[in-house]
């Protein structure tokens, strides 16, 4: 596990995981301790493909 070291980095990873399709929408923010985050939503799940609950990590390997 490895965190985030910058918000480009963050944002390069959200970008590659919405465009693969693994997430449906997904942005760079900061938490409360001040750690670069990426939200993100999974698709629920593929008989319900809606969007799930918005999903926080600051791995770069979260999938």
């Amino acid at each position: 596990m490895a965190a985030f070291s910058t918000t480009t980095e963050a944002e390069s990873r959200c970008r590659q995981m919405v465009a693969a399709g693994t997430w449906v929408n997904a942005h760079v923010a900061r938490n409360v301790t001040g750690h670069i985050v990426a939200r993100f939503q999974r698709f629920m799940s593929p008989s319900a493909p809606g969007e799930g609950a918005w999903v926080e990590t600051t791995d770069n390997a979260t999938t």
